[in-house]
């Protein structure tokens, strides 16, 4: 008895399964073509996502190289791939409609390979894993992070001068030495060099380690040494500006020192991976398998669950934009006077071109300003919740921010407020802002509520209108915030229902 000769490559039927293969891929593209050019403008512009551009070539590449393995393994329809193409557009679709550009941006990666899994089979699936994991590393994530690597960079910096014996004062994430004052900032935070280590590290793991075990903890390991060596980067360009009495470091040099470390680290980091390399194996390669193909019907079926969910999307948001009712200029409030915002003027930032009124109230001694920033409809770039809308700009504002957190007010009408303590940068005076978000006749203090209640609006057909919307006081010493909350609070009372009453007044014309 003699084993059955291997199958010869079937040109038309890999010619088939490659133009379909194609066509699912534009459908997806094309559905989530707004989600792919932000990931690009991304990539453009942004140092620390700049490697998506690298993420697909590397990805085909891989693919290449294990052609053969592919060419010896089944190909077949996995009908239970529709399942994960049905959720992910899904998701995708509620991320569209609550204007969450990376989730948006994660249902496409997820929907390109369930949709080649279900072309090309699970048996390929099995062997092409990593550079179809591979692909996920393209869209821009982990920006939420920042703000805790800027906090713990701080963090370690002022302990380890201190056990340098150098005296420091901090105030949230700057502080003074006796050679000068500095602030860790976004650039600091380390993001740059952990997504190009989880990138780089991910790679080589995959391609020198065989246990999946192995890589993942190589992967893990990168990332740690990456944390750690942002952290000793910062702590180095403070020490060398401290020791040259601020004539190192200071500027370009300061990128400069950065970038060589970062690439001495890495240079380290494959050194030591490099000792538990795994010897290289032949694939042992089984005979042709006879393969069945993607029929024409199985591609209709695909194509038809791919466009669902953008179906649904476009009806959903077919809605015109609300404006702000006029009268909220002129809000008038009982046994509150109307007059100008304390000074120096407080210029929150906010993304794209929301409709802004802003105004103050004084009862007795009591002066409290407010500030309404209102998105008639939310979209990429038009949205209240965005990276670009903050309080302050770091180093660029004449105020700086000391803490911040989440608490109750006492208000029926606003029950939680984000309560912001901020320090002027020339003087003792603090600010007490309390900030909330209204959306679809409800009021949210945090993200996830403010995207499910724009949801909510536009599955309702009320459309994703909302309003940013601000309360504060200026005192004179960080001693006085105390007296803040009351102040605030009487302030709130009287305030809050009249104006969500304006709103909702936008709502229902």
């Amino acid at each position: 008895m003699t084993a059955s000769p291997a199958l010869p490559p079937q040109p038309l039927l890999y010619g088939r399964l490659a133009l379909f293969a194609g066509l699912a891929v534009a459908s997806i593209l094309l559905a989530f073509a707004g989600a792919l050019r932000q990931m690009i403008g991304i990539w453009q512009t942004s140092d620390t996502y700049a490697h998506g551009f690298l993420v697909a070539p590397v990805a085909a590449y891989l693919v290449f190289g294990l052609r053969a393995r592919l060419a010896a393994a089944p190909q077949q329809v996995a009908p239970w791939a529709l399942l994960p193409v049905v959720l992910a557009g899904a998701g995708g679709a509620l991320a569209q409609l609550a204007d969450i550009a990376s989730l948006q941006q994660l249902a496409m990666v997820v929907l390109l390979v369930c949709a080649l899994w279900f072309l090309v089979g699970t048996a390929w699936l099995k062997i092409a894993w990593f550079p179809c994991l591979f692909l996920f590393l393209a869209v821009p994530f982990g920006d939420e992070l920042t703000p805790i690597l800027v906090e713990h960079t701080a963090d370690f910096v002022v302990a380890a001068l201190r056990v340098s014996g150098v005296p420091v004062y901090r105030e949230g994430t700057s502080f003074v030495i006796p050679s000068g004052s500095w602030s860790v900032v976004t650039a600091c935070s380390g993001m740059r060099y952990l997504m190009a280590t989880i990138t780089v590290g991910s790679l080589f793991g995959y391609l020198n380690y065989r246990s999946p075990w192995k890589q993942g903890l190589f992967v893990l390991f990168a990332i740690g040494v990456a944390i750690l060596a942002n952290w000793l980067r910062a702590y180095g360009i403070v020490m060398v500006a401290h020791l040259s009495d601020m004539r190192l470091a200071t500027g370009v040099d300061h990128l400069i020192y950065g970038w060589v470390f970062f690439g001495l680290i890495i240079f380290l980091l494959m050194s030591v991976g490099g000792l538990w390399r795994d010897p290289e194996l032949a694939p042992a390669l089984t005979p042709l398998a006879r393969q069945s193909g993607v029929t024409l019907p199985a591609l209709l079926v695909l194509l038809l669950a791919l466009q669902v969910a953008p179906l649904i999307v476009r009806a959903s948001t077919a809605r015109p934009p609300l404006a702000l009712a006029e009268g909220v200029p002129t809000l008038q409030l009982d046994h509150w006077e109307v007059v100008p915002a304390p000074a120096p003027t407080f210029s929150p930032q906010y993304a794209g071109t929301p409709t802004l009124r802003q105004g103050a109230f004084r009862q007795s001694e009591q002066t409290l300003g407010w500030q309404v920033a209102w998105y008639a409809q939310q979209s990429q770039g038009e949205e209240l919740l965005n990276h670009a809308n903050r309080l302050v700009q770091e180093s660029k504002d004449a105020w700086f921010m000391l803490r911040r957190r989440v608490r109750t007010t006492g208000s029926a009408a606003v029950p939680k407020v984000i309560q912001t303590v901020l320090k002027a940068r020339d003087s003792e005076r603090v600010m007490v802002v309390w900030q909330w978000y209204w959306l679809d006749g409800a009021t949210a203090t945090n993200a996830l509520a403010v995207k499910w209640l724009g949801v909510r609006g536009q599955l309702r057909g009320q459309g994703n209108a909302g309003a940013a919307v601000l309360a504060y006081v200026v005192l004179d010493t960080e001693d006085d915030e105390a007296s803040a909350v009351p102040q605030l609070r009487g302030f709130l009372n009287a305030f809050a229902a009249p104006l969500q009453a304006q709103f909702a007044a936008s709502l229902a014309r």
